[in-house]
């Protein structure tokens, strides 16, 4: 009797050896063979992991950081580690180890899994890839809805019938992407839901798009997105300032972040609050280098009550003598003289 165990990623399978894949079937057909989809790591087994690479001293802040951004793949965890090793942002307290500077060094693409990530781009088609890097845009997860180029029921509808085929066939072979259920649009579009497998393959795609391709992308989601749901629509606002913000239509950035962080702060999410908040001041200040349209007098009162939910979301975060609440509280009485 002879037994044979192998590991295989079926993606890879797909494209490099389509015959593996009829004999599992044939072998499966037969009761001679047995399937198992493995499953990725948990939290505990990415702490054990760089507990080992570590030593014994308390690592649990860097297995936290490792697990996250790996999303217990583990290629990825190892590589994610490696990265942050390498890049100097594990660093040893007296009571353990911890990363230092994360967000620099989490937000970069390890290079050693940049050629793995290519070659499974490589094997798209022209079609595929355009598809994805669209959705790319859209976010890790996405409805081939979002896709679609036209605001119409009608447009969208030409639309899916042409993307949602793709979308499936890359979800039925386990190429970068799952599906993820189902989306209603206001106008009764049903969509199908789809993520990317690890958000390092969105980002590979992402940021290979050419620069003015992404905004103009960037500005039609949004603009799509906005005449879907309604311009009025507060559980898309964090969206849509992200969107409008990379398409760089600062008037809408600044108008939806806001909205967004007064959204957060009924919540009572202090620190989102204050991002969007930042944000939209930001943004509100791109759009006041440009010709303003509309009352001046509006525009005035909404800097002032924008900074004056921003002081009061800093206050809740930071304490009262932050220099951040000084600063946000100034600009608020400057605008005032």
């Amino acid at each position: 009797r002879l037994l044979i165990l192998a590991t295989y990623r079926p993606a890879d399978a797909v494209v490099h050896c389509p015959a593996l894949r009829q004999a599992i079937h044939e072998l499966k057909a037969r009761g001679l063979c047995e399937h198992f989809d493995l499953e990725f790591l948990t939290r505990r087994d990415v702490g054990t992991y760089v507990a080992a690479r570590l030593g014994d001293a308390d690592s649990e802040d860097v297995a936290d950081r490792v697990f996250q951004r790996s999303g217990g793949n583990a290629l990825f965890m190892v590589n994610v580690f490696d990265h942050l090793l390498q890049a100097h942002a594990i660093r040893k307290l007296n009571d353990g180890w911890v990363v230092d500077g994360a967000d620099a060094a989490l937000s970069q693409v390890p290079l050693g899994l940049r050629p793995f990530i290519q070659r499974r781009l490589d094997t798209l088609s022209a079609e595929e890839r355009r598809t994805l890097e669209i959705a790319s845009v859209v976010g890790v997860e996405f409805d081939a809805a979002a896709l679609a180029s036209g605001t119409s029921p009608a447009d969208r509808g030409r639309d899916l019938e042409r993307i949602e085929p793709i979308l499936e066939a890359l979800s039925a072979q386990s190429r970068l992407i799952e599906g993820h259920g189902v989306t209603e649009w206001p106008d009764g579009t049903l969509s199908a839901r789809y993520r990317f497998r690890h958000a390092l393959y969105r980002e590979v795609l992402y940021q290979e798009i050419p620069e003015a391709r992404r905004v103009r992308l960037h500005r039609r989601i949004g603009e799509q997105l906005r005449a879907a749901y309604g311009p009025e629509d507060a559980s898309l606002a964090a969206v849509l300032a992200v969107h409008f913000e990379n398409g760089r239509d600062a008037e809408s950035a600044a108008r939806y972040g806001r909205m967004a962080g007064e959204r957060a702060l009924g919540r009572h999410a202090y620190h989102e609050a204050a991002r969007h908040l930042q944000r939209a001041l930001d943004a509100f200040d791109q759009a006041r280098s440009r010709p303003a349209d509309g009352d001046p007098e509006d525009r005035v009162r909404w800097e002032l009550e924008v900074c004056t939910a921003l002081g009061t979301a800093l206050i809740m975060t930071r304490g009262q003598s932050d220099p951040e609440v000084g600063k946000a509280h100034s600009r608020a009485l400057s605008v005032l003289d």
